[in-house]
């Protein structure tokens, strides 16, 4: 596939955030923006998540960064 396979199931809108949980591979992640921080992405068990749920957040983050602008370069001179 060309894409991740996620199914959003949650989201929360407060004032200056945006919070939306995901599954990936059978493992619930969350998608975290914030106005000031920026975005991140990290297990919804956060303190108690095992470590194939923080193995899931690098794959995720593997291929969002594998389709940055900034490496479409690399893949036409590829």
């Amino acid at each position: 596939s060309d894409g991740l396979s996620i199914k959003f199931t949650n989201k929360e809108d407060d004032f200056d955030t945006l919070t939306w949980d995901f599954v990936f591979r059978n493992h619930i992640l969350r998608l975290h923006y914030n106005i000031y921080t920026g975005i991140s992405i990290y297990p919804r068990r956060f303190r108690e998540a095992p470590r194939k749920d923080n193995d899931a957040v690098v794959e995720v983050a593997r291929f969002l960064e594998s389709r940055l602008m900034v490496n479409s370069t690399k893949r036409a001179l590829s």
